[in-house]
């Protein structure tokens, strides 16, 4: 689903081009005139579960634009950007870091550096920590979260020390156990209840210090030396998908319906806007991205 990174020295330098002929097919989206400026470092790439035109980006905060068809799983789309945390209007969701630091094979970790990047604190790290090793596991949305947090009814250091001892009980769930807290889970009122009754049935509760995991974990992070050349990756990848660009244009049409007693389409007097892709080629004019359109598309 995601493409796997190539190695020099044990430094990452390129995406494995095996990927794209794999899985696609695959276009560079055309939308920064910048593309060729390599004064500005890449300092982040991000893939995520979405096509192009659901993001809402800031376009001076990202270099490069790839989409990709991922089989059944749908569009999928890979940024390249200047910023460390890109603007928060479009980071939810996000499926697949590639920092600097860490190897994209070891998500746990990645995941722990996003946290460390967005967090105000340590604290408050740690906390979304606690939060992502139990809530991950039923995929619970951000709202859902905050809903499971005020149904607990704790302040914030008593939540931290309610989530230690749910962790502990988690690892020592029976598969028959977990189902049943998942299917019981929309309703975040009975969690607390939930864990009390699970906590009285299991006799014997492993002991895990998850505290001392995420000091590990964070002491690692700070001190993680540089695995990904980023913009290594990034001149390698645009130069591969020059010729296969695609850019996406916002067009108003005429707005149509069914008429109820021809079953035709009609106009209905309105305009609606539209996406249209236009597909072509990207040239480097004196450092300037220009797009050339294909006179037919093959």
């Amino acid at each position: 689903m995601w493409p796997a990174l190539k190695k020099k020295d044990n430094i990452a330098i390129n995406f494995d081009n095996n990927f794209w002929k794999e899985w696609g097919p695959t276009h560079m989206i055309y939308f920064n005139k910048e593309l060729f400026n390599d004064n500005k470092d890449i300092k982040s790439i991000y893939c995520m579960y979405r096509s192009f035109d659901r993001i809402k980006l800031n376009p001076k905060e990202i270099a490069m634009a790839l989409e990709y068809e991922c089989g059944d799983f749908g569009e999928h789309t890979v940024l390249f950007s200047y910023e460390e945390i890109p603007n928060p209007n479009y980071c939810e969701g996000w499926n697949y870091y590639i920092f600097p630091n860490f190897d994209t094979e070891n998500n746990e970790d990645i995941s722990l550096y996003y946290n460390k990047l967005t967090c105000k604190d340590k604290d408050e790290t740690y906390l979304r920590f606690l939060e992502n090793q139990i809530l991950n596991t039923f995929n619970l949305t951000p709202l859902e979260r905050e809903k499971l947090r005020r149904s607990i009814g704790l302040n914030m250091e008593e939540y931290k020390k309610y989530l230690e001892k749910v962790e502990q009980l988690m690892i020592s769930l029976t598969l028959e156990d977990y189902y049943k807290i998942k299917e019981q889970l929309q309703d975040f009122s009975s969690f607390k209840l939930i864990v009390s009754s699970l906590s009285k049935k299991i006799p014997n509760i492993k002991n895990y210090d998850i505290k001392r995991e995420f000091e590990s974990t964070y002491s690692r992070i700070a001190s993680s030396p540089i695995i990904n050349d980023l913009n290594c990756i990034y001149h390698n990848t645009r130069e591969l998908f020059l010729e296969n660009v695609v850019q996406i244009e916002s067009i108003l049409v005429p707005e149509k319906e069914i008429d109820r007693i021809t079953y035709k389409l009609v106009e209905t007097g309105n305009m609606e806007r539209i996406w249209k892709r236009v597909y072509g080629s990207v040239e480097n004019q004196d450092g300037v991205a220009v797009f050339k359109k294909n006179m037919t598309r093959h």
